[in-house]
């Protein structure tokens, strides 16, 4: 088990292409140190290359890449439960109960637009803006994922395209922080448009799709 765990992670590990080519210096070095005499020069260099190289995949790459595969598990299941719990505050504004079984259905976006077209949507907004709690609710979820991405910015290292994803969603939550609904009714609007977008993959630009973006990042970690 250990030892196909290392195997692919050298795998993986040799697919950039700026590993790959060390990669291929590393077995250089082997074998010059193979063929080489014992005491020449490039025998000690490509001894001394080799086992860096062993000692960085060992030491530092290994070790990154399982913590990079922990905060990918964690990161996926609080976004999975993050929405679970909207659903919930969903169904209970809308319906006045909840079942698991419909707000398991209901994670699937084509579902989420069949049940909630047209009116069933406008419901739950004239329910939530008569019982601001759930908003709250709602914001409240919102936060927990938000610190959860913070820890997952701090903690692993991410591409530009990645980092630049996660802040995105980030700024959006800080903006719902920031609607005043209580004062002002409309704010109520942008609030369920977000949800609208989260849950049935819809923007103003490429319409309905069916990838989720937020999903497709976490993955990609």
């Amino acid at each position: 088990m250990r030892e196909s765990y290392v195997l692919k992670s050298c795998l993986e590990y040799i697919h950039d292409i700026p590993r790959a080519f060390s990669f291929l210096i590393f077995i250089v070095s082997i074998i010059l140190a193979l063929l080489v005499p014992k005491n020449s020069l490039i025998c000690h260099l490509s001894i001394a290359f080799a086992s860096s190289s062993i000692f960085y995949i060992f030491i530092s790459y290994l070790p990154e890449k399982r913590k990079r595969k922990m905060l990918k598990v964690h990161l996926n299941n609080s976004y999975k439960e993050m929405r679970e719990n909207i659903l919930s505050e969903i169904l209970f504004a809308t319906d006045g109960h909840c079942s698991s079984d419909e707000r398991e259905k209901l994670l699937n976006h084509k579902y989420f637009k069949e049940t909630f077209h047209d009116k069933k949507w406008d419901v739950f907004c004239n329910a939530i803006n008569r019982d601001n709690h759930y908003i709250e609710d709602i914001r409240n979820e919102f936060e927990l994922f938000n610190r959860e991405l913070d820890t997952v910015i701090l903690l692993c290292p991410l591409k530009e395209n990645a980092y630049n994803a996660f802040k995105n969603v980030q700024g959006r939550i800080f903006t719902l922080q920031k609607l005043d609904y209580k004062t002002y009714a409309d704010d109520i609007k942008p609030f369920c448009r977000t949800l609208w977008e989260i849950f049935a993959h819809f923007n103003h630009v490429d319409g309905y799709y069916d990838n989720d973006p937020i999903q497709d990042r976490i993955d990609a970690l």
